[in-house]
């Protein structure tokens, strides 16, 4: 079966992960806390209710709550994850797509012929000079996309977000000063969609300028459009949220669910001592995957405790290639 499906690998990744990240530890302390929860019901009940004890009608009664209560613990459950795994699709996704744009831009720029058809029509005075106009204009959209590889990865955390991981502006045109400096000033969650303005103005620019054809805009701005799409989407995931009354109603009624009523009806199933055994091993199986997704934090700290993807790398690495595919096209020479 699929879910059994466990290699020797994953087994050791996994002890090695227990023993050296502290994982441990905060297993048995959340075992620990479990076990007095039971050793505190059952002193109280043998205490104040001794004769409930073995009554097993009385649990029966309640098993209707049992089906209602799987229910709320799937939901609940589903939740859990859900941020997590969203979230580094979607900033994968948006990286992937910008480099597509990339990709096609740069593109048509990285031959000596595509550069003698833009400059050819020009006098040979102008010839230079056009070809510098060029240059800077390749230098602003490489600089755009890296800003929007990086601004994109600043949306899902703000732990990361100063000069360091900034890309380097050198080199920008005056043309893109302005309003590339307004934009890195600002953390608001517009920084997106300024950048994609910008990015738009300068594949018009050069339109007019006579370095892009129609044909290249239409197919540059059908990519630019997915990119809108995507960042839209995050941009509501981010935004949209479901109150916490909501999400704290279905955690409260799983608190007193599993700290409350699964004790007790143990206690009358079991007794005392398998109560005590029993109850801290299966409420730590019921809540361990919760409690692995608490103990990760969030999948784009770089200081986590394990490293289920380098997403900062992955960030760095796409901002480099967008460099490596703007360093190909200037370095054609074409007179």
């Amino acid at each position: 079966m699929p879910f059994l499906n466990i290699k020797s690998r994953d087994i050791e990744d996994f002890i090695n992960i227990l023993f050296t990240t502290g994982l441990i530890g905060v297993i048995l302390l959340y075992i620990s806390s479990y076990a007095l929860v039971a050793t505190g019901w059952t002193l109280i009940l043998e205490k104040f209710t001794p004769s409930l004890s073995g009554n097993i009608p009385f649990t029966r009664a309640f098993s209707a709550i049992d089906i209602v209560i799987g229910f709320i613990y799937f939901t609940w459950l589903n939740k859990s994850f859900l941020g997590y795994t969203r979230t580094v699709s979607q900033n994968l996704k948006l990286n992937q797509q910008v480099r597509v744009f990339s990709e096609k831009f740069f593109g048509i720029f990285e031959s000596e012929k595509s550069w003698q058809q833009l400059l050819g029509s020009k006098s040979s005075g102008k010839e230079k000079t056009t070809e510098i106009e060029l240059h800077e204009y390749i230098q602003d959209m490489r600089i755009l996309l890296q800003s929007l590889i990086f601004h994109g990865y600043a949306i899902f955390t703000t732990k990361i977000f100063n000069d360091t991981y900034k890309p380097n502006f050198n080199g920008i045109s005056r043309n893109l000063t302005n309003g590339l400096n307004a934009i890195n000033e600002s953390n608001t969650i517009e920084i997106e969609h300024e950048l994609i303005k910008l990015i738009r103005t300068n594949i018009h620019l050069m339109k007019k300028e006579g370095f892009l054809l129609d044909v290249d805009i239409q197919d540059l701005e059908k990519n630019l459009n997915i990119i809108i799409e995507i960042i839209d989407h995050i941009d509501l995931g981010q935004t949209v949220i479901e109150p916490d009354l909501f999400n704290n109603h279905i955690g409260f009624t799983l608190l007193l669910y599993f700290g409350l009523w699964t004790p007790v009806a143990m206690w009358i199933s079991f007794g005392v001592a398998i109560t005590i055994i029993i109850y801290p091993i299966v409420i730590f199986i019921l809540t361990g995957p919760v409690i692995y997704r608490s103990w990760l934090g969030d999948p784009f700290d770089p200081q986590r405790p394990i490293r289920l993807g380098e997403h900062l790398q992955w960030r760095d690495d796409y901002i480099a290639k967008i460099g490596q595919h703007a360093r190909k096209s200037l370095e054609i020479k074409s007179y």
